[in-house]
């Protein structure tokens, strides 16, 4: 019997061995579970565009990528200073290009190492409170408000740079703990690469002082020697991030939406309050919190009282005695992460998003965590009625964060999600969200719905000229174009030197044969842009409409030489060649077969390069490229009766039949193909289907048509 017992003993000495690796594994199983519908979501049109598909920078690890990504250029460029993010992007690609499976993986896993992280500090920091660092960690691994930084590909700088945040603190606590010079190093390395991740790292000095005061440590000399290479750093790093924000233009002035100094207060206040509040009860969420509406001089009421229940909640804090030291331990962690998110100057037309609670939402849940272990210490809090409520209460709101994480994460599967969630939760203010959804709809090539969402941000903010110029360019796409050139003009009259809206002027005069109106604002939008090859291959079409055969021909040559991968241009090159007599079929030839080299897949260039062929008397390529260009417009009946004219020269007249027949199925009125089908009827000695079909040719006043029945057919007349 004794031999069972202490087998026993050994297997839960080794569980409780492992116990502090156990319990966040478990808590990163559910965050896996919860968080797995980003394993089939998008790299969104949402921020992601910006940081990843269209920012060639991140597109492999070349010396150049490299090179800009450690510049301050990187941080001027979308307004993030943020190398390391930058690196993992370029890492990412390197291994497996735009994958998103591969980016949303990269997200994934960082979080479910914060989760570990989290446990870990919690532990050191309440000095072994397990059950303080467990419901710390599983509030952070599950709440919805992470949801965002964690399934957003853009939202790797926010997991990534509280990977390293929580590495420092920890560092520090050892430090604290053994006062090994060692860890204080690991801090500098850790915080390092966390403020080169994001800059909303510069609060970990402030961090530091807080937990010296938590863990009442005496104020020394040294104690501030330690923090001043920190705050230093942290001095740089603002002043960078500012510098950033200011070059991409989304540092701006409280005049532009008419708040004063005191809105400014009482927005703050509501900030506060509202980031405090969802961290505990996540209702209502939304991708974007904008900035409130001042009507007739004021704000909403909500940000009128926010500061008076924030007042109330620093009493009571003031007023428990017996934990006022943990409680406080919290929400100063929270205050002070938070504080570079509160926008005590406005950036952007938000007030706030919840992607910037993932590290700050630590010091609410530390709240929680402590009057969990509280309230379930038996000679701390031997009875009361509070314990039960509160345990309830816990649960009820652990399992409200998991299924509310779990739906919330199926929005930002696809950019249509996060857009239409803007709008239906932002009814009064989706501009935002109409101009997003919109421009991923253009950008699918389903304009109609462009033009319906670009026509709904119109109608919410009709003085904002640049939507004029969007919409302008989704009615050129639907053939609009007069209704676009009124767009464009309407944009012009605040912006004069827009290349964009030249050119696609220029498309709209294009589509209504104003050549010559077109030519001119080509012509505008190249001394613009130069170097644009689009802009010289549409000009040179206009060019050639115009008549300018040789203008066209120094267009579609600059095009090619500017853009040699272009195919159109190739192929319009070859079309102005056939146009010219100096060049040879041959040279007209080169150019089609370039075209088609770099995949232009179009009926219009195979039936072109046959005609080409055709003049060689090639019959074989003649026949080919036709039959490519009907089996790519099989409505196509021109190069029907080419190709059928082919096959008569070649005595094959069964084929030449067949092409001529479907000519007239597609139009019966086409009388080339009606006296063609004559001719080969004429050489099948089927004589009266001949006279039948030249007849009917010759009625509609076809010529040779005409001349084949006095040739012919005499003889069968009456």
């Amino acid at each position: 019997m004794d031999q069972p017992a202490a087998t026993n003993d050994i297997q839960i000495s080794g569980f409780r061995k492992h116990i502090d690796i156990i319990i966040p594994a478990f808590f990163g199983l559910i965050a896996l579970i919860v968080f797995s519908v980003t394993f089939s979501a998008d790299i969104l049109n949402y921020d992601d565009q910006v940081f990843v598909t269209e920012n060639q920078y991140v597109h492999g690890l070349s010396v150049g990528n490299l090179e800009w990504i450690f510049s301050l250029q990187s941080g001027a460029a979308n307004g993030h200073y943020h190398p390391i993010t930058y690196l993992v992007y370029a890492l990412v690609y390197e291994i497996d290009g735009l994958n998103p499976l591969l980016f949303h993986l990269v997200n994934l896993l960082l979080h479910l190492l914060n989760i570990f992280l989290v446990y870990k500090l919690v532990l050191y920091l309440s000095r072994n409170c397990r059950k303080q660092a467990a419901v710390v960690a599983l509030f952070f691994a599950i709440h919805p408000m992470h949801v965002e930084p964690v399934c957003w590909v853009s939202g790797l700088n926010g997991v990534l740079y509280t990977t390293f945040f929580l590495s420092a603190a920890i560092s520090y606590i050892r430090y604290l703990d053994s006062r090994s010079f060692r860890f204080l190093l690991y801090v500098g390395l850790f915080f390092l690469l966390s403020l080169f991740s994001k800059s909303m790292a510069v609060t970990l000095p402030l961090v530091l002082l807080l937990f010296d005061w938590y863990r009442k440590r005496k104020f020394s000399v040294r104690l501030l020697i330690e923090k001043i290479p920190f705050f230093a750093v942290s001095v740089v790093f603002g002043l960078i991030a500012i510098n950033s924000s200011k070059l991409l233009g989304t540092f701006i002035s409280l005049a532009k939406y008419d708040y004063s100094i005191v809105d400014r207060f009482f927005m703050v206040s509501y900030s506060v309050g509202f980031y405090l509040l969802k961290a505990i009860i996540p209702f209502n969420l939304s991708v974007t919190i904008f900035n409130p509406v001042v009507k007739d001089g004021w704000l909403p009421m909500a940000y009128y009282i926010a500061p008076i229940l924030l007042a109330i909640l620093v009493i009571a804090v003031l007023t428990f005695k017996k934990h006022r030291h943990e409680i406080s331990m919290g929400l100063l962690f929270f205050l002070l992460t938070i504080s570079v998110a509160i926008q005590f100057v406005p950036i952007g037309n938000v007030l706030g998003a919840e992607r910037y609670t993932y590290l700050p939402n630590i010091g609410v849940f530390f709240v929680i965590g402590y009057f969990f272990a509280f309230f379930t210490n038996k000679e701390k809090y031997p009875s009361g009625m509070i314990k039960p409520f509160y345990i309830i209460a816990l649960s009820g709101l652990l399992v409200y964060n998991t299924l509310t994480s779990f739906n919330r994460s199926k929005i930002w599967k696809s950019t249509f999600d996060v857009y239409t969630e803007m709008i239906e939760k932002n009814p009064r203010r989706a501009l935002m969200g109409y101009k997003g959804r919109g421009a991923t709809y253009y950008k699918m090539g389903m304009f109609k719905e462009a033009l319906a969402d670009f026509n709904a941000a119109i109608q919410l903010r009709p003085d904002e000229v640049e939507l004029y110029k969007h919409r302008g360019i989704i009615r050129t796409n639907l053939g609009d174009f007069q209704g676009a050139i009124l767009d464009f003009n309407l944009y012009m009259m605040v912006d004069s030197v827009c290349k964009e809206a030249y050119y696609y002027r220029g498309l709209a005069y294009t589509g209504l044969s104003e050549y010559k109106i077109a030519i001119s604002d080509f012509s505008r939008t190249i001394a613009l842009d130069p170097e644009n090859a689009a802009v010289y291959s549409n000009r040179g079409f206009a060019f050639i409409k115009d008549g300018q055969t040789e203008n066209a021909m120094l267009d579609f040559r600059s095009s090619v030489e500017l853009s040699p991968g272009s195919a159109l241009s190739w192929f319009y090159l070859g079309q102005t060649k056939a146009a010219l007599p100096q060049f040879s079929v041959d040279e007209v030839i080169a150019d089609y077969e370039k075209a088609i080299a770099l995949k232009l897949d179009t009926f219009f260039l195979y039936y072109n390069l046959g005609n080409m062929y055709g003049l060689k008397k090639d019959y074989e390529m003649t026949e080919k490229y036709l039959r490519m260009a009907v089996e790519n417009k099989p409505d196509y009946i021109e190069a029907w009766n080419n190709m059928g004219i082919q096959y008569f020269y070649h005595q094959n007249l069964d084929q030449a039949e067949e092409c001529f027949v479907n000519c007239l199925k597609i139009n019966s009125k086409f009388d080339d193909a009606r006296n063609n089908l004559g001719n080969v009827y004429l050489y099948q000695k089927k004589n009266d289907e001949a006279c039948a079909e030249w007849q009917i040719a010759a009625e509609n006043g076809n010529t040779p048509a005409k001349e084949n029945i006095d040739k012919h057919c005499k003889q069968n007349t009456p």
